[in-house]
C-alpha cells in the first residue's frame, strides 16, 4: 500500500516521513529512537546522532530489534546504515559502496565471529578484503591480534607503529591505549624485553590521561613484574600503581576484579595498608579462588609473612594500650584491644606446620570482619588487615601480560561489546 501511495503521491509520503522523524526526535526511548531512524532513512537522510546520544554515532543496542525488519524497506544508503549499526549481512556490491567507517562497522562483527568459529586465517582474509582503514579504526586492533596469534612479530610491530604514527591527536584515547598495549605484547613475545618495557612505560604515562584508571593499573602491574628489582623505576611505578588503585571507583570492582586484584598484589605492602576498599574487594574474590583451589598457591613465605605481621601488630597493640591508659583515650584503647585480639587470633590460626585451606578461609573471613569493624581506614586494625590481605594476594598465580587491556569498554563500539573479545587473546 505504501509503495503504491509513494508512486502516486510521493510528496505526501515524503511529508509524512518528515513529520514522523521530527515528532520522534524529541523522545529518547528505544522505540521512538528506532522510529526516528527509520523515517530519516526512508527520506534518504542519515539519522542525527544527537537524537539518541551526542557522544557517539552508534545506536543503543536496545533499538536494534525494532530496526532489524526495516532492511527490506529502506533505500540502499539506509541498508548500509542499518548493516553498519546492527551487524547485518548485505550484498558484496552494496558493501563495496559503503564508506570506510560504515564498512568497518559491517566487517567488524563478522571478523570477530569468523575468528571465533573459523580461525585466525579466515578472519584475516575477511579483514583484508578492504584494506582502507579510518585513522582510529576498531579493525586495527583485531588485525594486530591476528598477526600476534600467528606469531608474525615483525609484521605486527611495523603494522602497529604505522597505526600509532597516523593516529589522530584528538582520536579515541582508548583505541590508542589498546594499540600501544598490543605493541608491547608483540615486542615481549618476540623476546625484545627492553623494547617491551619501554613501550609499557610510555603507555603507563598515556593511560594517566584516561578517565578510567583500570588500563593504567594493568599496565603498571605488568611493568612491575618485568622490571628488575634493582631498576630505579620500580619503586615509583609501585607508588603510581597505588595511586591508580585509589582512584578506582567501587562500581568497577565487579567488572574489573581480576585487574584490580592483580594490581593490589603488586603494590608495596606499606601502600597496601591505605587501600581498604580494594583490600575488601580482593577478599571477596579471594574466597572463591581459594575454595576452587585454582590460581592460588599458599607458600611458606606467605605464612611466615602473615605471622611476622601479626607479631608486630601484637607489639603495637601493647604499646597503644599502654599509651591510651596513661592518656585516658578510650578510642585508642578500643582500637588497641581489637588489634591485639586480631593478632592473637591470626597467630593461633597459623600455629601449624602447614595451614589448611579451611584455616585460610577462616582467616579470609576474619580479615573481612576486621576491615568492617575497624574505627577508620587509618586505624591500626584496618591497616594491619589490609597488609594481611596483601600477603594472601601474593598467593594468586597467573599474570595479565597476555590478556586484553582492561577498562576500555567506554571506548568501544556496541558491536565490540556484544562479541567475545577473549577469542582474540
Amino acid at each position: 500500500m505504501l509503495d503504491l501511495l509513494k508512486a502516486d503521491q510521493p510528496e505526501m509520503v515524503r511529508n509524512a516521513h518528515s513529520a514522523a522523524a521530527t515528532y520522534y526526535s524529541d523522545r529518547n526511548d528505544p522505540v521512538s529512537i528506532a522510529e526516528h531512524v527509520y523515517h530519516r532513512l526512508m527520506l534518504g537522510q542519515q539519522p542525527d546522532p544527537f537524537v539518541w546520544d551526542g557522544t557517539t554515532t552508534s545506536l543503543d543496542m536496545a533499538t536494534h530489534r525494532y530496526l532489524a525488519t526495516a532492511m527490506d524497506e529502506v533505500p540502499p544508503q539506509g541498508k548500509l546504515f542499518l548493516a553498519s549499526q546492527l551487524g547485518l549481512e548485505i550484498s558484496g556490491q552494496l558493501r563495496a559502496a559503503a564508506n570506510d567507517a560504515d564498512s568497518e562497522r559491517i566487517i567488524g562483527p563478522r571478523a570477530l565471529q569468523t575468528l571465533l568459529h573459523q580461525g585466525t586465517q579466515s578472519a584475516l582474509e575477511l579483514l583484508q578484503e578492504r584494506k582502507a582503514r579510518t585513522a582510529e579504526s576498531p579493525l586495527l586492533a583485531i588485525e594486530a591480534r591476528c598477526y600476534l596469534s600467528l606469531k608474525e612479530y615483525g609484521k605486527v610491530d611495523a603494522y602497529l607503529q604505522d597505526a600509532l604514527g597516523n593516529f589522530p591527536v584528538t582520536g579515541n584515547p582508548g583505541r590508542q591505549a589498546e594499540l600501544t598495549w598490543l605493541l608491547a605484547q608483540a615486542r615481549l613475545q618476540a623476546g625484545r624485553r627492553a623494547a617491551g618495557i619501554e613501550t609499557l612505560v610510555s603507555l603507563a604515562a598515556f593511560a594517566a590521561t584516561l578517565t578510567n584508571p583500570v588500563p593504567r593499573v594493568q599496565t603498571l602491574a605488568v611493568l612491575i613484574d618485568l622490571l628488575p628489582s634493582n631498576d630505579g623505576r620500580r619503586g615509583p611505578a609501585r607508588d603510581d600503581l597505588a595511586g591508580a588503585l585509589a582512584q578506582c571507583p567501587e562500581e568497577l570492582f565487579s567488572s574489573e576484579a581480576d585487574v584490580i586484584r592483580y594490581g593490589f598484589s603488586r603494590v608495596s605492602i606499606e601502600k597496601s595498608s591505605k587501600l581498604t576498599s580494594v583490600a575488601l574487594m580482593t577478599l571477596s574474590t579471594l574466597y572463591d579462588i581459594v575454595v576452587q583451589k585454582t590460581g592460588f598457591a599458599l607458600t611458606s613465605k606467605i605464612v611466615a609473612g602473615i605471622a611476622d605481621l601479626a607479631l608486630s601488630q601484637q607489639a603495637l597493640a601493647e604499646k597503644l594500650s599502654g599509651g591510651a591508659g596513661r592518656t585516658g583515650d578510650g578510642r585508642v584503647e578500643s582500637e588497641a584491644k581489637m588489634l591485639g585480639e586480631f593478632a592473637v587470633w591470626t597467630l593461633a590460626q597459623l600455629d601449624s606446620e602447614r595451614p589448611t585451606i579451611s584455616d585460610i578461609l577462616k582467616l579470609v573471613s576474619e580479615l573481612r570482619g576486621a576491615l568492617t569493624r575497624s574505627l577508620s581506614p587509618e586505624a591500626p586494625l584496618s591497616m594491619a588487615a589490609c597488609m594481611s590481605v596483601w600477603w594472601l594476594a601474593q598467593g594468586i598465580t597467573g599474570s595479565l601480560i597476555a590478556a586484553t587491556l582492561g577498562g576500555l569498554d567506554p571506548y568501544r563500539e556496541p558491536w565490540e561489546l556484544m562479541s567475545d573479545l577473549e577469542a582474540l587473546a
